[in-house]
């Protein structure tokens, strides 16, 4: 699994890095064989000025399904990175658990038109 940070108008200190890529980790062990690349994007929306303006895209690119992106808005860069890796592991989970729902359903039906062909 290829992870990558980037930040726009914001400094990304060694802290706040290492955070970074140890949550990341912990948050994705399980599934680095399915994720082929990883991208953490950090930005400040309104620069100095304060308030809830930092901001964290995940996106999540996957061999077999579509890319899954996820954007936090929160006060605090640590909130927003810890809250938007949070709901993008949900969402790969509910996706691989659909896909292979979908996988079985379809299997279940071919095996049935085998077994019970059509006799017309």
């Amino acid at each position: 699994m290829e992870t990558y940070i980037y930040s726009n108008d914001f400094e990304l200190s060694n802290k706040l890095k290492s955070h970074i890529k140890d949550k990341a980790f912990k948050t994705f062990y399980r599934f680095e064989n399915l994720i082929s690349k990883l991208e953490i994007r950090i930005s400040d929306e309104n620069g100095p000025k304060g308030g809830e303006d930092k901001s964290c895209v995940v996106c999540v690119k996957i061999v077999s399904l579509p890319d899954i992106i996820v954007k936090d808005i929160e006060s605090d860069a640590y909130a927003a990175i810890s809250r938007s890796i949070a709901r993008a592991k949900r969402t790969l989970a509910r996706r691989l658990k659909q896909s292979q729902s979908f996988n079985k359903e379809r299997l279940q039906f071919e095996t049935t038109d085998l077994i019970y062909p059509d006799t017309n």
